[in-house]
């Protein structure tokens, strides 16, 4: 379910630099320093991007060629595991962050009971997540581009993911819309495909030229009525 081709090329880390400013900006609102630990960093650019930033960032990646092509390629501390099967020391942690991970996770309650463990007092935990009570869920159904079968197990909105945190030891205390890159690819992906194998010129000058500033426009429309394609949640050990 996991090809190579489903994590982020690095050939392309100019155009994904918008999404990890976006995540880095909402990690910097919350805490300026300390030590974080990324779950499904993929080939790293987020935790690149925090290291950059000041932070003592650390990447847990369950697949080893992604871990691979990161500590060869971005020079970032990456481990391969499980969350839940790797070993760590409690609180250890100053922030947890799951970008666009947990809906792919089987036991949500177990992995937020192991963040509590792992985080330090007031440690915050960031999780971003398709949002499953957004206009353009509601308007695509079943061709919703962030349903995303059979990788995504669970579906959440903001008062569901709310309740399942608060019930794990947490405080809630934001939620975050306005993700520019999900938000739009939750659009533009519903209605066509992206980037696909062998794609026409045709294809791809629609995608860039009307598709994106289309999708861009309703993204940014959707997000101002707190009802965009995705949402973080932040959240403080108590």
């Amino acid at each position: 379910m996991y090809p190579p081709q489903y994590y982020p090329a690095l050939v392309g880390q100019d155009a994904q630099r918008e999404s990890q400013q976006d995540k880095i900006g909402l990690v910097r609102r919350n805490r300026t320093t300390g030590r974080l630990l990324d779950v499904g960093a993929g080939v790293g650019l987020f935790v690149r991007e925090a290291i950059d930033a000041g932070y003592d960032a650390h990447g847990l990646e369950i697949s080893a060629q992604a871990v691979e092509t990161g500590i060869a390629a971005l020079k970032v501390p990456l481990t391969c595991g499980d969350f839940l099967t790797t070993e760590m020391s409690a609180a250890d942690y100053d922030m947890v962050t799951f970008w666009h991970v947990f809906e792919h996770l089987a036991d949500p309650r177990a992995i937020l009971a192991k963040v509590h463990h792992i985080l330090r007092p007031s440690g915050k935990v960031i999780i971003a997540v398709p949002n499953f009570d957004s206009m353009q869920s509601r308007v695509f159904r079943s061709r919703w581009y962030h349903i995303d079968v059979p990788r995504h197990l669970f579906h959440y909105t903001p008062r569901t993911l709310g309740v399942v945190v608060e019930q794990s030891g947490f405080w809630l205390e934001d939620v975050q819309y306005g993700w520019r890159d999900h938000d739009r690819a939750g659009i533009l992906g519903s209605i066509m495909r992206l980037s696909p194998p062998g794609e026409s010129l045709v294809h791809k000058s629609v995608r860039k030229i009307a598709g994106m500033p289309i999708a861009g426009a309703l993204a940014r429309l959707e997000s101002s009525m707190h009802s965009g394609g995705a949402f973080a949640l932040v959240a403080t050990k108590e």
